[in-house]
């Protein structure tokens, strides 16, 4: 802080004070790194949504994106889904938590991949848009 008050203000920093700083932002990042956080993996893509819940009605504009989160402790696993225009996700591949808070939808269903049976998928949703955790 002192050496940004420095700058603001007008007066000179040192190359000790940017050490200083450099090394204050690299251990509060250390800190931040070390915080447990949930993680987000591409479980099925391009899952086919509905308006209806007999599953006649189709979104034309988005697809299904199911995601098996694990908690932050690695206790507990749940899988969800987001409606995405993108199609860059890939099975198995931990994508970021990002979204286009400008691009929403209402009420969905799907039908599960893997079973067949026709499931709620939210009652409204912005888009997901996770990156791949390597181009982040």
């Amino acid at each position: 802080m002192d050496v940004r008050n420095k700058i603001v203000h007008g007066k000179t920093a040192t190359d000790d004070d940017a050490v200083s700083a450099l090394d204050s932002g690299l251990t509060i990042l250390r800190a931040l790194n070390a915080l447990p956080k949930e993680t987000n993996v591409v479980f099925h893509s391009g899952v086919n949504l509905f308006r209806d819940k007999d599953c006649l009605i189709p979104i034309a504009n988005a697809k299904g994106v199911i995601l098996e989160t694990t908690s932050a402790g690695g206790m507990v696993k749940s899988f969800r889904i987001f409606p995405s225009t993108q199609i860059h996700f890939r099975e198995g591949e931990t994508v970021a938590w990002e979204w286009n808070m400008q691009n929403t939808w209402g009420q969905a269903w799907y039908k599960d991949p893997d079973n067949g049976v026709i499931k709620k998928a939210w009652d409204s949703s912005a888009e997901f848009v996770g990156r791949h955790l390597d181009a982040v």
